[in-house]
């Protein structure tokens, strides 16, 4: 029972946390803009230190969150959940590109701002979005929603609780990136909820990560969106 109501309390930490961290985080950049690399050192430091206690938790607790990191799935059904879970997340980059285009005042100045322009820049950028593709898929969508799902009974509401906090803990992004994150965070719960596999959303999110670290600039450059 203790472990119990220690895994609730350290979602909830989670779960309110990352949105009240990420709303100051918005404020800092844009009153002093930190250096890409110091950011991006700054963001897989932070995926590790949130990492560590929540795996001693859950593996000292029920497990929740573990149970969905290694269910292993058929090899037909992996693959088929996971180049799915990509493909929509890479058609919601695309169609947020296309907004930009349409709407150029869609588009975030921070966002921009945080987004490598050099080869040693996108190397680290490219630790940043394995990290987070692991880091934010487990504590959100793997031990966040497993135990909301264990206290409710119901791994939807379980999800619709972790996409809000996914949603708002990227308000530094402003309120569409906060709403995009959120849409993102949506489709990434589904193969969690249908399959019992954390695998497949981790691979589609840290693929769209990179995908959208190495090409939104130059897109939104060559449509003229983006001048920096």
């Amino acid at each position: 029972m203790i472990w119990r109501i220690l895994e609730l309390g350290w979602a909830g930490v989670l779960l309110i946390g990352l949105p009240v961290s990420s709303r100051a985080l918005g404020r800092r950049l844009r009153e002093a803009p930190v250096e890409r690399m110091d950011m991006y050192a700054s963001a897989v430091l932070s995926h590790v230190l949130l990492l560590v206690p929540t795996l001693l938790l859950d593996l000292k607790g029920d497990r929740a969150g573990v149970h969905l990191l290694f269910e292993a799935l058929p090899w037909p059904r992996f693959l088929l959940w996971t180049l799915g879970t990509l493909g929509a997340c890479v058609a919601m980059w695309m169609a947020m590109l296309l907004e930009s285009k349409m709407h150029p005042g869609t588009s975030d100045d921070v966002v921009l701002a945080m987004l490598p322009r050099t080869k040693s820049e996108m190397a680290a950028f490219s630790g940043v979005s394995l990290t987070a593709g692991f880091a934010e898929e487990y504590l959100l969508r793997g031990f966040c929603l497993a135990i909301v799902a264990l206290v409710t009974g119901s791994m939807w509401l379980g999800a619709a609780v972790t996409t809000l906090s996914f949603g708002m803990a990227h308000i530094y992004q402003g309120p569409r990136g906060a709403v995009r994150a959120a849409a993102l965070g949506a489709v990434l719960a589904i193969p969690v909820v249908v399959t019992g596999s954390l695998v497949p959303s981790i691979v589609g999110h840290a693929a769209t990560d990179l995908i959208s670290g190495r090409w939104t600039l130059s897109i939104l450059r060559r449509w003229g969106v983006a001048t920096n």
